[in-house]
């Protein structure tokens, strides 16, 4: 195989006299082996590199793989073909490596360093097939000319994106030579996390700008906490909590609390969520509540003491407290007795019950005070109403009443006592005398006693015995108070009408129908011994 290279080559150098000129095929078969490529070789490099053909096609346009042996190297810049050494032949260079891909590295010959503008006008590895003798006669080609350059400053922008293409750090620039080696990193981004890469993140520099771009996504940022407070802080409705991506935004509201007004806003009611929580605090301020109304009543709704308002700010405390009432304690209290004051009116009920009075103590006496019937003793609770009433005692007559007959339980001892007088016998009524004879009062008496006509005497005084008229004085004239019946009644009338119109309460008495009773009864007992001292001045005179 190596002799048939060589002898093509030779053959092909024979005729172009050191020029290689495309081979013509000829009318024989061939396996063609293709071309080898050639990296662009810049200023200053000392090694080409490329890659190898891997296969041959047979004239039925089969193809057959090559076997990785290759044969001497031969390489022309600037149409010169060069040589290890002035003795080495021309296709006897072994300067190169061919990796397991069939690429290759070549070393140039002779300490060759590339000039901008040399062409390397023919390369050629030759390849081998196995058994090439069953095989029609191989023939490879030249690689194409390629001209040195001088290396550019290469550059390679990095950009840190979220998936919007919101730029979520500075970007970065790198430069190089042409050809060198560059490098890019990922960056750690808070709140974020990596997605993908845009374009190589590991390269050579080249002429044209290269791209690359590290893609993120948001992580969900930390909560928004709402909250909506008075100016002590106290909570007036339920915090809220709100959540997005990183990045996005979020809007909060104010709420219409009952009772408050808006004061201010801590924080920003409008942004965009962050890997770091935030606050938005929104700080009300209390309207003046509605009155809290205190009210002290006895357990029918009565008002024992002046009610109270209270008033505060919506929100602030109130606390009301239990009167000292005389003559009544506490029962219940209906409604709060500590709060806060709110929008709406409240009100506190402390109700009352009355305490058990003292008794009141009813006696029956006389006028010495004897007890005439057993006293009672009237109990109820204090401020309610009691009533007391005469007895009918048996030979004794209601005469007047010591103590109120009605009035209230109280908190202190009462007494009413009502004292009788005894009921006047017929024996003690009065005796109205007949009317005198005023005319002839010195003549007999012309009635007959015994026939016998009766002489007046001397008047005797009842008590002392002595005489009180001469015999033959002039008897005065008689005029006794008489009492009368229809009198009496007339008179009792007129004060039971005065009593009625003074006394509301039943079983009252007016003292002045005593006053008038006792005159009678005077004056009853006064014309009863006045006729008794007639009638026996009339019996002593005649005898």
């Amino acid at each position: 195989m190596k002799k048939l290279a060589f002898l093509v080559i030779t053959a092909m150098i024979a005729v172009s006299t050191f020029v290689v000129k495309p081979i013509t095929p000829k009318a024989v078969p061939q396996t063609i082996i293709g071309k080898a490529t050639i990296e662009q070789p810049y200023v200053g490099d000392t090694t080409i590199k490329g890659q190898l053909p891997n296969y041959a096609t047979l004239p039925s346009e089969d193809t057959l793989p090559l076997n990785g042996k290759w044969d001497a190297a031969m390489i022309a810049i600037n149409g010169k073909f060069y040589t290890n050494g002035n003795t080495t032949p021309i296709n006897s260079m072994f300067n190169y490596t061919v990796d397991a891909d069939f690429r290759y590295e070549f070393q140039l010959p002779n300490n060759i360093v590339l000039k901008e503008g040399d062409v390397i006008s023919q390369f050629i590895i030759p390849g081998s097939i196995d058994n090439s003798t069953n095989y029609p006669q191989l023939s490879q080609h030249f690689s194409d000319p390629v001209t040195v350059k001088a290396r550019a400053e290469g550059k390679v922008t990095v950009s840190f994106e979220d998936e919007e293409g919101t730029k979520l750090a500075e970007d970065e620039t790198q430069t190089g030579i042409e050809g060198t080696t560059y490098q890019t990193k990922a960056k750690t981004i808070e709140g974020y996390e990596l997605k993908e890469v845009i374009g190589t993140e590991k390269g050579t520099y080249t002429a044209s700008t290269q791209e690359v771009r590290y893609i993120y996504t948001a992580k969900t940022g930390a909560p928004v906490t709402v909250s909506y407070e008075d100016e002590s802080g106290k909570e007036l409705a339920t915090s809220e909590q709100l959540t997005g991506k990183i990045g996005t935004t979020y809007q909060t509201e104010a709420k219409k609390i009952e009772g408050y007004e808006l004061k201010e806003v801590i924080g920003a009611e409008k942004g965009t969520y962050t890997a770091s929580t935030q606050e938005v605090r929104y700080i009300y301020t209390a309207k003046t509540g509605a009155p809290v109304t205190v009210s002290y009543e006895d357990e029918s709704g009565k008002e024992l003491a002046t009610s109270e308002q209270l008033t505060g700010k919506i929100g602030t405390a109130y606390q009301t407290e239990a009167k000292t009432i005389e003559g009544y304690e506490l029962k219940e209290v209906i409604g709060a007795e500590k709060g806060t004051y709110t929008a709406s009116t409240q009100e506190v009920r402390y109700i009352y019950t009355a305490k058990t009075g003292a008794p009141v103590t009813v006696s029956y006496e006389d006028e010495s005070g004897k007890e005439l019937a057993t006293s009672e003793q009237l109990t109820g609770k204090i401020g309610t109403a009691y009533q007391t009433e005469a007895k009918t005692i048996e030979g004794y007559e209601l005469k007047e009443i010591q103590g109120s007959e009605t009035g209230y339980f109280t908190e202190v001892n009462q007494q009413v006592r009502l004292i009788y007088a005894k009921t006047t016998t017929d024996e003690q009524k009065p005796i109205i005398p007949d009317k005198p004879n005023t005319d002839k009062p010195d003549k007999p008496n012309t009635d007959k006693t015994g026939g016998k006509s009766i002489e007046p005497k001397k008047w005797l005084d009842e008590i002392t015995n002595k005489p009180i008229i001469s015999d033959n004085a002039k008897k005065p004239e008689l005029k006794p108070i008489v009492a009368t019946q229809a009198a009496a009644k007339k008179a009792a009338d007129q004060v039971t009408e005065k009593n009625n119109l003074q006394l509301p309460a039943t079983g009252d008495t007016s003292t002045i129908f005593y006053p008038l009773i006792g005159l009678l009864m005077i004056s009853s007992i006064y014309l009863f011994k006045r006729k008794k001292r007639t009638k026996k001045r009339s019996i002593n005179k005649w005898n």
